[in-house]
């Protein structure tokens, strides 16, 4: 460590001033001339500064991997905390932001990169975009009452169980895999792909989902964090109301921290939900259509497909009397779970939710009923 640049090294005069006229892409050249094995602290976190500034967040990322061990003193590990907050900032991922924010904290409580400050911005941010969720989640539902509403001489029509279990997995129907030139439909439940299809759909389970058989798919559904909404919601109601199905305590700091960030979301979002479908039908619909496209592509037989299918088409008979609580619930559940998947961005799922309006009132379910089970 003896060969690293000097903290007072005259460049560091240069790369100030460049900072200060915002010429990222100047010190990132200016660093990068320096070899690798003189590069000290200071002037890696003024290059991953500069990255960041530049959009560059990949490669900021790439920097700090490596430059976490060199880290001994508090400073160095709250600016490190910072760096990685600072990225989630800027990409919308506020939650993210805060609790990497709050480990900065912990490292060096006499805060000297102000990281308070930063905490609290990520909150105002966070309550502005919550509010705008729970906004998106109204008009949602009420869109949708409206468009499912029996007007006057408006018959509704019966489908048969398999043209409904269709219905609500419509998502899949419509949806292309790439390299397939149509989604699978409504009219055929026991379609499947052409021949020279049918690879591709099954490397695309394989490398997206990790589906190669029946086990695999069978281990997807259960144990898909973002496929089962329906379980995380009820933890979280659990929870809140004194009575937790698990010792919160026993989790690790990020499983913590996403679980209390879930329940900050979906304080939200809960008065617009089915009381007792939830966003059940999120975890319906995508299961639904994982099982129809592994049958359409070959990975199970028609019996096990079968399983699924009823299986879920039940739980879905069960726990929603209407298409109106179905539809509410699977958008309003398509934002929980992009808020999951996106490292809990709840822009994320605000911009998801609006994608999914259009095509939630795509067509005649509107004019279906419910098949109830009676």
């Amino acid at each position: 460590m003896d060969n690293l640049i000097s903290d007072n090294d005259k460049l560091f005069e240069k790369l100030d001033k460049l900072y200060d006229e915002d010429k990222f892409d100047d010190v990132i050249k200016e660093i990068t001339k320096v070899p690798q094995e003189n590069r000290s602290n200071k002037l890696l976190f003024m290059l991953i500064g500069a990255y960041s500034s530049s959009e560059k967040y990949g490669e900021a990322l790439r920097e700090l991997e490596q430059i976490f061990e060199r880290c001994e003193t508090n400073e160095d590990i709250a600016r490190y905390w910072y760096q990685r907050g600072y990225i989630c900032y800027k990409t919308d991922h506020e939650f993210a932001a805060k609790h990497l924010y709050e480990r900065g904290l912990e490292a060096a409580p006499d805060d000297p990169l102000d990281l308070k400050s930063e905490i609290e911005e990520c909150n105002s941010f966070i309550l502005d975009d919550l509010h705008k969720l729970a906004d998106i989640s109204y008009r949602a539902k009420t869109t949708i009452q409206k468009h499912c509403a029996s007007g006057m001489g408006r018959v509704k029509y019966r489908l048969s169980d398999e043209e409904f279990s269709m219905r609500l997995s419509f998502l899949s129907a419509i949806r292309q895999i790439p390299g397939t030139k149509l989604g699978l439909g409504f009219s055929d439940f026991l379609k499947t792909y052409p021949d020279k299809e049918k690879p591709v759909v099954r490397e695309f389970l394989k490398q997206r989902f990790k589906i190669t058989d029946k086990k695999s798919l069978d281990s997807f559904i259960n144990n898909s964090f973002s496929y089962n909404l329906a379980f995380l919601l009820h933890n979280v109601c659990a929870n809140a109301a004194g009575t937790p199905d698990f010792d919160l305590s026993a989790l690790d700091r990020n499983g913590r921290e996403l679980f209390e960030d879930l329940t900050v979301f979906f304080s939200y979002i809960a008065r617009y939900l089915p009381e007792r479908g939830g966003v059940a039908a999120w975890d319906i619909c995508e299961k639904i259509g994982f099982a129809r496209s592994a049958f359409a592509c070959g990975i199970i037989n028609e019996k096990d497909y079968r399983s699924i299918v009823n299986t879920m088409t039940n739980f879905a008979k069960d726990n929603f009397s209407s298409f109106e609580e179905y539809l509410t619930s699977l958008v309003i559940g398509s934002g929980t779970f992009m808020f999951v998947e996106d490292n809990r961005s709840v822009k994320s799922a605000i911009r998801f939710i609006d994608q999914m309006m259009p095509l939630i009132l795509v067509g005649d379910v509107a004019d279906v009923m419910w098949n109830g089970n009676n």
